[in-house]
């Protein structure tokens, strides 16, 4: 099995991972590996990750357990790091080395899937020739996954329509959709205090606010008050939880209010006021999902489809726009829900349910969905 460059570069990124500590259980990990001490190499991982989550150090957990003879360990390690990595170079290392064990396995089909995905969000030599190696194929449809990254876009973030513009957001967002509009908010800086018994966050950024009925895009700073609390930091107490979340202030009339909590979701002029959000991705967005919000549809792509030995196939929620909820306990049920799959015959990332179809422009981030034979433009898409 050879190194891809990607996991060269992000094994020398791990060494700044989080402190001394880190990089000390790091730096003896890779000696072990220079070794082919593969149990004394996974003792020294499993001891930089602690209590926290490092993709990164996930991802070559998962390298040290296959050297190991562990394949679903490996495999376990693979998937976490591939799904909920956050930048594109460990992503597209975990996917390497997910698609190597699913080779090991016999699982070519999936072994393709994992290296062409890899491959699309960032070249590499090993990469490209592990995936000729295998040889012609396609996988089939109605397909079960490891990681809902092998079936995702190579590119993360939210993307608006407007106008005859799609606009590119950033990958650190916050999401709400009601009848009358979407909104969108960009963080791009946030500033942490601790105090004894609450963390509490100050939030920069923009708000994009899209009205349904006519496209139109209204956009604007965060005004001073937007923030966080977490009341369960440094240390939990009971109902610590309840009382925490985050509140993003703006001018935009009818989105000068965006409350995020954990009794709900709501977007209106004042923050105890307000319609709820739908439950299609209020908040912060669904990981490992991709949210199309049209004019008259919200439409979700997930790893609803159960699959066997815990792995996922894609299924498509839709909802429609111009039912609201007044409170967040109020049920809004999915107007359609169909199981499908990516169609890997066409050149831009397309999910395909039937008569329903969703297609994502690589190039510019623009999204269409299509329900039997009306089109829609995607006027926010989301892919977190």
């Amino acid at each position: 099995m050879t190194r891809s460059l990607l996991a060269l570069a992000m094994l020398t990124s791990l060494a700044h991972a989080g402190g001394d500590d880190v990089a000390a259980h790091v730096t003896a990990a890779r000696a072990a590996e220079a070794k082919r001490d593969w149990a004394a190499a996974m003792h020294e991982l499993e001891a930089a990750l602690g209590p926290r989550f490092d993709p990164r150090l996930s991802a070559e957990l998962g390298w040290v357990t296959m050297q190991s003879g562990d394949p679903v360990g490996a495999r376990n390690a693979d998937v976490t790091a591939a799904d909920f990595a956050g930048d594109d170079a460990v992503r597209a290392t975990a996917l390497y080395y997910l698609g190597l064990v699913e080779q090991h396995s016999g699982e070519r089909a999936a072994a393709r899937v994992s290296f062409a995905a890899s491959l699309a969000i960032a070249p590499d030599l090993a990469v490209a020739t592990a995936l000729v190696l295998l040889g012609p194929g396609r996988p089939a449809p109605q397909g079960c996954y490891d990681a809902l990254a092998q079936v995702l876009p190579a590119r993360r973030g939210g993307w608006i329509r407007d106008g005859s513009i799609v606009r590119e957001l950033g990958t650190d967002l916050r999401y709400c959709d009601t009848p009358d509009r979407i909104a969108v908010a960009s963080i791009t800086r946030q500033d942490v205090t601790l105090g004894p018994r609450d963390e509490f966050t100050e939030l920069f950024g923009s708000l994009y606010a899209i009205e349904r009925g006519t496209g139109a895009v209204a956009i604007a700073p965060f005004a001073p008050g937007s923030s966080c609390v977490d009341h369960c930091a440094p240390e939990g107490h009971a109902g610590c939880s309840e009382t925490s979340g985050c509140t993003i202030a703006t001018t935009i009339p009818g989105a000068r209010s965006l409350r995020m909590f954990p009794d709900g979701f709501y977007l209106g002029d004042r923050p105890d006021d307000g319609p709820a959000c739908s439950p299609a991705a209020s908040g912060y967005g669904q990981p490992g999902a991709i949210t199309c919000a049209t004019q008259r549809h919200v439409a979700v792509i997930a790893g609803s489809r159960s699959c066997p030995e815990g792995r996922y196939g894609l299924g498509i929620a839709v909802y429609d726009a111009r039912r609201g909820r007044k409170t967040a306990d109020d049920p809004l049920a999915p107007s359609i829900q169909r199981d499908g799959d990516r169609d890997f015959s066409a050149a831009a990332p397309s999910y395909r349910f039937g008569d329903i179809a969703l297609t994502i422009d690589p190039a510019t981030g623009a999204g269409t969905l299509a329900i039997g034979k009306t089109r829609e433009d995607c006027l926010a898409l989301l892919v977190p």
